[in-house]
C-alpha cells in the first residue's frame, strides 16, 4: 500500500512538473492527457489538485483485460466540469487476459466559474464510475 501512495505521489509530482510549463497553451479547456499500463493492478481512484483556475488529475482505471486505450472527453455544463475517460477495446494481438490498471494523468484548463469537477470511467461493456470533486470558483 505505501509503495501505491508513493507511485501516485510521485506520479502526481511528474504530473505537475510537467504541466507547470504547460498552463499558458491553447483555450482548449483539456490541454494535456497522458496514460500508460502499470506493470501491477491497483484500486480504481480518481485525485486532482487545482491551480488557480486550472485543475491536474492523476487516476486508475481497471479493465478486464490489457486490450483497452485511453480516450479522454471533455464536456462543460453550468457550473459542473465533465471529464469521461473511456477505456475502448482494442482488438490488438498479445494481450493479457489478466485485470489491468491504466494510470492516466491529465491537465484541464481555465475552469472559470465551474464548482464541480466529474471524472467518469467509463470501460466499455462495463457501468461507468463516477468521482465528485468540488472545485474553488474564487482561487
Amino acid at each position: 500500500m505505501n509503495s501505491a501512495r508513493r507511485s501516485a505521489g510521485t506520479a502526481l509530482a511528474l504530473c505537475l512538473a510537467v504541466v507547470g510549463c504547460d498552463t499558458l497553451g491553447p483555450s482548449d479547456p483539456l490541454g494535456r492527457f497522458d496514460w500508460a499500463e502499470l506493470e501491477q493492478t491497483s484500486a480504481e481512484a480518481s485525485q486532482f489538485t487545482q491551480i488557480g483556475l486550472d485543475v491536474l488529475l492523476i487516476g486508475d482505471i481497471n479493465t478486464p483485460t490489457s486490450c483497452f486505450r485511453l480516450s479522454p472527453d471533455y464536456q462543460a455544463s453550468g457550473t459542473t466540469a465533465t471529464l469521461r475517460i473511456r477505456a475502448l477495446a482494442t482488438n490488438r494481438t498479445g494481450c493479457s487476459a489478466q485485470p489491468t490498471t491504466y494510470r492516466y494523468n491529465a491537465t484541464l484548463r481555465n475552469l472559470e466559474g465551474m464548482t464541480d469537477l466529474r471524472v467518469v470511467h467509463d470501460v466499455e461493456g462495463e457501468q461507468p464510475r463516477e468521482y465528485n470533486h468540488s472545485l474553488d470558483p474564487n482561487p
